[in-house]
């Protein structure tokens, strides 16, 4: 209450995937590492910037989010900056819609592609596994920080082990939902979402490759 950093990340999750690869969630893999990491405390985000910022050889990470956009970018960004570690950011609005850090790729937010919460999306699209908002109580979350501060908040996460399942679950549940609906508009509409950020460039790209021919000249070559 007495800062301008209102918003103070206590935990961050991120699942590591192939993004060709099919997913099949097994709670007694995936959950741990090397596909699904953790970090709590005051420097947590920093943990994350970190890892992505340094890709194993030959691979580079592409940054996904549900509603990132207007909200994780944003904290992401101003620890990035800090670490001096940006290298473009674009915003639109009241949102970053995209931001690129050292040696990554660019961010994407699936909220762009999609309509509702993710609890809603993971619903539609029967993801495995699905969100579940249960284990968590964010106002018990709230006043062990208002109270305890960080060594309590760390001391909660401790006790509870829900609060960080909670949290590594929203990650698997998203990397199901993004490779289902991606599966699903390449099916519909032969054009990859990751090419685009939001689905008003998407729609644009297929319509404007169709109006102008593009897309039927495409289909002869495919054909040569």
């Amino acid at each position: 209450r007495y800062e301008y950093d209102f918003l103070k990340p206590y935990g961050v999750s991120w699942v590591v995937w192939d993004d060709e690869k099919p997913f099949n969630y097994n709670p007694n893999i995936h959950l741990n590492k090397p596909y699904c990491w953790y970090e709590k405390g005051k420097n947590c985000l920093r943990e994350f910037i970190h890892f992505a910022t340094n890709p194993p050889e030959g691979c580079v990470y592409v940054p996904i989010g549900f509603n990132n956009s207007k909200f994780d970018n944003i904290l992401v960004c101003a620890e990035a900056r800090r670490m001096g570690l940006i290298r473009s950011i674009f915003f639109v609005g009241n949102s970053i819609l995209t931001h690129e850090l050292e040696d990554t790729c660019k961010s994407w937010d699936a909220c762009r592609f999609l309509v509702g919460s993710l609890d809603s999306c993971c619903k539609a699209y029967k993801t495995n596994p699905r969100k579940e908002k249960d284990l968590i109580d964010h106002y018990e979350v709230q006043c062990y920080w208002e109270d305890k501060g960080w060594k309590g908040l760390e001391k909660l996460l401790e006790d509870k082990p829900d609060l960080v399942k909670y949290n590594k679950l929203d990650c698997l549940c998203l990397l199901d939902l993004v490779l289902k609906m991606r599966k699903s508009y390449l099916e519909m509409f032969d054009e990859d979402v990751f090419n685009s950020l939001t689905i008003s460039s998407y729609g644009y790209k297929i319509l404007n490759e169709t109006w102008s021919g593009l897309k039927q000249f495409k289909d002869d070559l495919n054909g040569m």
